[in-house]
């Protein structure tokens, strides 16, 4: 599943609702920073489940990664 732009707390549910059926995710959250991305609402349910392995920060040129984050494990 391919979500973009997850933001509010319902559209969380609906994706953790599939993740808990096996469904694989890649999702989009927008934000200036990981600590950004962090604080989001969705996001803290999602740090709960452990929903995602990895976070990947990208910015500048398109295309251009700026830090690859690790997640599970790292709850806050």
């Amino acid at each position: 599943l391919a979500c973009d732009e997850i933001g509010g707390e319902e559209e969380a549910g609906a994706v953790l609702d599939s993740v808990s059926a096996g469904v694989p995710l890649l999702a989009t959250i927008h934000g200036s920073s990981p600590e950004a991305v962090l604080r989001r609402p969705a996001m803290r349910a999602f740090r709960e489940a452990e929903v995602f392995d990895l976070m990947v920060l990208l910015g500048g040129e398109p295309g251009t990664v700026r830090g690859i984050f690790p997640l599970k494990g790292e709850r806050g």
